[in-house]
C-alpha cells in the first residue's frame, strides 16, 4: 500500500463498530468452520496487488459481521453442530460471490455458469472423496490456468475430504470461494483484477440413486484503481480483516 494511501485512510467508524467486528472475528475463530474461501495470490508481486489485498481486509469484516448477522442468533444450541458450521462456511463463499459483483470500484467483465451435470456418489468415503476431487480440479484447472495444478491439487483435495467427510450429515448446498489475483493483459492498462470460481455441491436422489449437482460459476473483474483510491478504508477494520485473509491465502509461484 503506497504512503500516500495510507495518509489517506482515516477513522470512519465507532469504537463501537469495532468492537462489533472484532467480536465478529473471535466467533468466527471459536467456530472454527470448515474453510470455504481461498485467495491465490501470484508471486512475484505485481503492482496493484495490495490494492487487492486492502480489498479484501475489507471484505473479510464484512464477511464475518454479515455471517454473524445472518446465523448469530439462529437456533444457539445448534451453533457447534455440523450443519450449523457447514452453513455459516458456505454462506462466507456466497459473501465473497456477492462482494465482488457489488463493490463499486471492481467492473465485472466475465460471468459464466457452467450447466450441472450430476455425478452418482456411493456413500462410500474414499469413493466420494475422489468424486468431488475430479469435479472440483476440473473446474479450476479450466478457469485457473494460470495456477500451478499443485496448487490446485491441493485446494481441490481439500474441499473433496471436507466434503466427503461430512456428506452423511448434511443438508443443502456446500459452496467454496477460490479467487486468484493476477494482472488483467486484456486492458491496455493491464489493471489489477480478481477471478473467482464458485463451487457448489449439493446431495440428492435421482432415479432411486444418490447424486451429487455440482454448480460451477466463474466471475472476473477489473479494479479502476481511480475509484479505488477514492475511497477511505478504516486502518483498525483493515487490521481486523487482515489475518483472516492471511490464513485463506495461498502463494502462487508462477
Amino acid at each position: 500500500m503506497s504512503t500516500a494511501h495510507d495518509d489517506a485512510m482515516q477513522a470512519i467508524h465507532s469504537s463501537a463498530d469495532v468492537g462489533r467486528a472484532e467480536d465478529a472475528v473471535n466467533k468466527a475463530r471459536e467456530d472454527d468452520d470448515p474453510q470455504t474461501v481461498f485467495y491465490l495470490n501470484p508471486e512475484p508481486k505485481f503492482d496493484g496487488l495490495n490494492d487487492l489485498e486492502t480489498t479484501k481486509y475489507s471484505w473479510a469484516t464484512k464477511i464475518e459481521q454479515t455471517v454473524q448477522l445472518q446465523f448469530g442468533k439462529k437456533f444457539p444450541d445448534k451453533r457447534h453442530s455440523i450443519q450449523m458450521s457447514w452453513d455459516r462456511a458456505s454462506y462466507r463463499a456466497k459473501l465473497v460471490d456477492y462482494l465482488l459483483r457489488t463493490t463499486p470500484w471492481f467492473i465485472l467483465v466475465k460471468d459464466e455458469v457452467e450447466d450441472p451435470d450430476n455425478q452418482p456418489i456411493t456413500g462410500n468415503y474414499y469413493t466420494d472423496k475422489e468424486t468431488y476431487k475430479r469435479i472440483a480440479l476440473d473446474y479450476l484447472q479450466l478457469n485457473l490456468p494460470e495456477v500451478p495444478n499443485t496448487r490446485l491439487e491441493l485446494v481441490a483435495k481439500y474441499i473433496a475430504e471436507t466434503l466427503a467427510l461430512g456428506q452423511d450429515k448434511l443438508t443443502g448446498v456446500q459452496r467454496f470461494a477460490v479467487a486468484f489475483a493476477f494482472q488483467s493483459k486484456d486492458h491496455p492498462l493491464v489493471p489489477p483484477a480478481l477471478r473467482v470460481v464458485i463451487l457448489g455441491f449439493e446431495r440428492k436422489e435421482e432415479g432411486g440413486k444418490n447424486v451429487v449437482e455440482p454448480s460451477r460459476t466463474t466471475y472476473e473483474a477489473v479494479m479502476n484503481s481511480n475509484l479505488f483510491h477514492d475511497q477511505k478504508f478504516d486502518e483498525e477494520m483493515l487490521n481486523i480483516g487482515k489475518p483472516l485473509v492471511q490464513e485463506w491465502t495461498l502463494p502462487v509461484t508462477q
